[in-house]
């Protein structure tokens, strides 16, 4: 599985394939432990059933939602080697993203890091021409890259503060889900903390499966 590559425990050498630097968890770095929280590798179930092509998450802050797509992010990149699309609300903090979270776990990656070319001009902040595809990552509001690419993987991130949308206009979501509608094999993960009751990651939560996460109280040990 996803969990057990990333923590090393299917490798001979038990080594981990994700690495976590400080800045991604300063109290946590080091190899990947899917134990430490369990939550958010219901994504890596998701994708690997087959049954869906599309995830939600409402989710709240640190909720560790977001390393899971990372994680997944690493390991298309270094055995599906299709075309991969990440939008969060603004470029500001895409590039942050990138630098500090993506790339990083990318270079600590083994597998991931034979696909890094050897010269560093094609690895951008924005675009990751990887050497089996390439990782557009945009603003919300960059919405003319989108077009003519062909992506396997889309992740739309914070999707509800991205900037309003004009009348008549296609969304980042719309543009992105489109330019993998027409792949045999494509997978979208929508995640945002929930802002208002009728936006985007609400409704799209009340059209799905509307799964709930129930947890024990580390006091009494009720779920709740």
């Amino acid at each position: 599985s996803i969990a057990e590559w990333a923590s090393g425990k299917s490798s001979p050498d038990k080594r981990p394939n994700i690495y976590l630097s400080s800045k991604e968890s300063g109290d946590f770095s080091g190899g990947y432990d899917p134990d430490l929280n369990p939550l958010p590798t219901i994504l890596f179930e998701v994708f690997e059933s087959g049954e869906y092509r599309k995830a939600v998450f409402k989710k709240s802050s640190q909720s560790g939602v977001t390393l899971a797509v990372l994680i997944l992010i690493c390991w298309f990149v270094s055995f599906v080697t299709r075309n991969f699309l990440y939008v969060i609300d603004s470029l500001e903090e895409m590039r942050r993203v990138s630098q500090e979270r993506l790339q990083p776990m990318l270079r600590a990656c083994r597998a991931a890091a034979s696909q890094i070319p050897a010269s560093e001009d094609k690895m951008k902040t924005l675009t990751l021409s990887l050497r089996g595809c390439v990782g557009y990552l945009l603003g919300a509001g960059s919405l003319g890259a989108l077009s003519n690419k062909s992506i396997g993987l889309a992740v739309f991130d914070e999707v509800d503060a991205y900037p309003p949308v004009p009348e008549g206009a296609e969304s980042a979501t719309d543009l992105g889900s489109e330019r993998g509608k027409k792949q045999a094999t494509f997978f979208e993960v929508w995640l945002s903390k929930p802002i208002h009751w009728d936006g985007p990651i609400n409704q799209e939560y009340l059209i799905g499966t509307r799964h709930k996460c129930f947890v024990p109280c580390p006091h009494c040990g009720e779920f709740q």
